[in-house]
């Protein structure tokens, strides 16, 4: 970066070393549990994200302040992750402790804080190395060589300002596309209930998904092997979604792989992938021109074309039958959890065949609407996110004006 931009007058190059002071925190043993029995709040990264850090979800002891004589990250204080997530944020709301891969700093003459709320996630991380796998690495020697550059104080403040003002009218716009996404999301899950749901219809009745379906398959207990060049898709269960099969982070295999996978059973066009744990109760179609196995804690449900149309048995699943059925089954369980046994005792409605087909049909011209809708939503929010960080990105490099500035419609 430093190389690619021209600086604003009376803007200047430096190091973080020379620009702000920082220190890390520190973690008990994990084996001392009279540690972590205090009072003193102790922020880990998963802590960091609100703009003010008020609460930590763990506390340590005095005695364990007192031997390890950890600094303590006076209000407002700009906490920094650089392990993990790093260049996550937060304000110290109050006087607390962080563990050793947060970097705390503390408020010091010359810099304004909450520039350097907005401005350090720029440009530290830019310094990071990678490992092996791509992943940025932070230490506190990197930390403190990264390249910034700094504006006057008084420019530090506008910047501030700005930026403040800017995101909290973005965040506003993208909380109403979030909302507005939910909304879309419960009318979805409401016509597809009143859809499936078909008690006191003459022909129709309640009955266990057992009775409808030729075979119900459990996958391997064991992870294949993925390859890059892969010809098959592995199906987990975070490619099992709203009724759909989502390839987005998709895991692929090969033959042998396949072969080894699909022994008890070679999912086909038709055929619904269920997932019996995180999470459980999500299911899909098995779709054509797409070969596949099962990735673990997935089921494959065979229906029986005389008895039941797929389609109707798969949003049946989310019905209000099926919904309150995988209630009851996660109830004083932190996790949902399916059992063989428990599958086939999903209750749904059955009728005659080809009404299940129409309400199929009908039901998935509707979910088409809400899909598409939510989508296009989706697209807004993200585009909005973009614009806010390149608005960001551009105001602590001094790229843009801000005193001329006008918010785009993004």
């Amino acid at each position: 970066m430093k190389g690619l931009i021209q600086p604003p007058d009376q803007w200047i190059w430096s190091k973080i070393k020379y620009t702000a002071e920082f220190f890390t925190g520190w973690t008990p043993p994990t084996g001392n549990s009279a540690s972590f029995e205090g009072e003193n709040r102790w922020a880990n990264i998963s802590d960091l994200g609100p703009r003010y850090l008020m609460d930590t979800a763990k506390r340590i002891s005095d005695k364990a302040v007192k031997d390890s004589a950890i600094r303590m990250s006076p209000k407002d204080s700009v906490l920094f992750s650089f392990k993990l997530s790093i260049g996550q944020v937060s304000f110290a709301g109050r006087d607390l402790y962080t563990n050793e891969a947060i970097a705390t700093f503390p408020p010091q003459p010359g810099i304004n804080a909450r520039w350097a709320y907005w401005a350090f996630p720029i440009y530290i991380p830019l310094n990071a190395s990678e490992n092996i796998y791509g992943a940025k690495l932070l230490n506190q020697e990197l930390i403190r060589s990264a390249d910034i550059l700094v504006p006057p104080v008084d420019e530090q403040q506008r910047i501030a300002n700005f930026l403040d003002e800017q995101t909290e009218r973005i965040d506003a716009l993208i909380a109403e596309k979030e909302k507005l996404v939910l909304t879309v999301s419960e009318l979805r899950q409401s016509t597809i209930s009143n859809s499936v749901f078909v008690g006191g219809v003459p022909g129709w009745r309640q009955i266990r998904l057992k009775f409808l379906v030729l075979d119900i398959i459990d996958a391997e207990h064991k992870t294949v092997s993925f390859f890059d060049d892969g010809e098959y898709l592995v199906a987990r269960t975070s490619n099992i979604k709203d009724g759909r099969l989502v390839l987005s982070d998709a895991k692929y295999t090969n033959q042998e792989g396949f072969q080894e996978w699909t022994r008890r059973a070679v999912p086909s066009p038709g055929d619904i992938l269920f997932t019996r744990e995180a999470p459980a109760g999500e299911a899909c179609l098995v779709p054509e021109g797409i070969p596949l196995c099962l990735g673990q804690r997935t089921v494959l449900i065979r229906v029986d074309e005389n008895k039941a149309d797929a389609k109707f048995v798969l949003w049946s699943i989310y019905g209000g039958l099926a919904g309150r059925f995988i209630a009851d089954l996660s109830q004083g369980s932190t996790v949902a959890h399916f059992n063989m046994p428990d599958i086939g005792n999903i209750p749904l409605f059955t009728g005659p065949l080809e009404q299940q087909r129409e309400r199929a049909l009908t039901l998935e011209g509707k979910l088409g609407q809400f899909d598409s809708l939510s989508a296009h939503m989706m697209e807004h929010i993200n585009r909005l996110k973009e614009y806010r960080a390149s608005l960001i990105s551009a105001a602590v490099t001094g790229q843009i004006d801000i005193n001329n500035f006008h918010l785009e419609a993004a």
